[in-house]
């Protein structure tokens, strides 16, 4: 399965990893891998993580307090926020479709 991120939620984990490799260039590294074994992992089976809001989904990221809040269709998932847990719930729904 395919998958993209919206251009936002694309800024969204640049900015995120950016914000660690601040901290430390392995804390960055650790968080890119998180997301991407996390889109992997939808990938493979996009039914496995809770409904958050009407059709989209909510993936959370291991050891790192952010979610992927994502659709899916046959071929492909959407990311529709790469979201802090802990900040301003609910911003990113004008999003969807």
């Amino acid at each position: 399965m395919k998958f993209r991120f919206l251009p936002e939620a694309k800024q969204e984990y640049k900015e995120a990893a950016r914000f660690y490799r601040r901290i430390d260039s392995t804390l960055a590294r650790e968080f890119i891998a998180r997301v991407e074994e996390s889109v992997a992992a939808i990938c493979r089976n996009p039914l496995a993580h809770p409904v958050a809001t009407l059709n989209i989904r909510r993936c959370l990221i291991s050891q790192f307090p952010y979610g992927l809040f994502y659709s899916h269709d046959a071929q492909t998932v959407t990311i529709y926020a790469v979201m802090h847990l802990h900040r301003e719930p609910g911003y990113w729904m004008e999003r969807r479709p």
